[in-house]
């Protein structure tokens, strides 16, 4: 399944009408919008970082999102070059100064920037050539829990240059239409990404070294399913996590002896490896 999250009515409706989605009935708190036979499911966070995460959230556990899913942030943002859509390589967190790295493994032609996310509205504009929005990193923190880096992607469309007072529901719909080729060419060039003949999986040996890890690590089931994203993530991006983990075992902080060990060792490697 390919999920969408974004924040407003006004961004989500023409992608909505392009694809023929329908509204979920009882959907609860927030406005779903589904197609089961192309795989999609549209919901709407609502504004922030926080609203955001808590949306995500929700829908990862309602849907036990997982290996299989893919998550696509669309929303607009505050930068120069009006009408301009982007791939989010990276999210920096204005508040916490902390950075994040959606990873980018899928074909597309769309230029590819990092984006600031803040917790207020620009009123006095956007500095040099930077993007600036309000969901991101809420959305990537919550998604992260159940998805890889790798099975997430951020889209960005520029609909002001951060003067927010001057941004109307209708301004930001029209600009939203605008790229609506871009964004359908885009969701097609994820659903190629997630089919069979293109997906490259682990060999028996790769698995069953996990599950040693998995053991060894004593890990709950959430951790372990956190856990093998970051090594599908880690080996798909090409990078050498085993001879990290073999040297670990023969320091001999592998294996763990208990769980929170293995919690402190997870977050140690994971930033190790970042």
């Amino acid at each position: 399944m390919i999920y969408i999250a974004m924040a407003l009515y006004a961004e989500a409706a023409p992608l909505i009408d392009a694809l023929g989605l329908k509204r979920r009935a009882g959907a609860g708190s927030w406005q779903e919008f589904v197609d089961e036979e192309q795989g999609i499911c549209l919901f709407l966070t609502g504004v922030g970082k926080l609203e955001a995460a808590i949306a995500v959230s929700h829908f990862a556990t309602k849907y036990a999102m997982g290996n299989d899913d893919f998550l696509v942030q669309l929303g607009s943002c505050a930068g120069r070059k009006i009408g301009q859509a982007y791939i989010i390589h990276r999210i920096n967190d204005a508040d916490t100064g902390r950075s994040y790295y959606p990873d980018v493994l899928y074909a597309h032609s769309l230029p590819e920037a990092g984006v600031t996310t803040g917790s207020r509205m620009l009123q006095n504009g956007v500095e040099n050539e930077s993007l600036y929005d309000m969901e991101a990193s809420g959305v990537y923190q919550a998604a992260v829990r159940f998805l890889g880096p790798h099975r997430m992607a951020f889209v960005k469309v520029v609909s002001d240059v951060g003067q927010a007072d001057r941004m109307t529901p209708n301004l930001l719909s029209d600009c939203m239409k605008e790229q609506m080729p871009t964004v359908l060419e885009l969701l097609s060039d994820i659903r190629s990404y997630l089919e069979p003949e293109h997906q490259d999986l682990p060999d028996e040996e790769e698995c069953q070294r996990r599950e040693r890890l998995y053991r060894d690590m004593c890990c709950s089931e959430t951790m372990r399913l956190q856990l093998q994203q970051w090594l599908e993530y880690l080996r798909l991006a090409g990078k050498s996590y085993w001879q990290q983990i073999d040297l670990d075992y023969e320091k001999e902080i592998l294996p763990c002896h208990d769980r929170k060990a293995g919690k402190q060792y997870f977050e140690q490697f994971k930033d190790r490896m970042l």
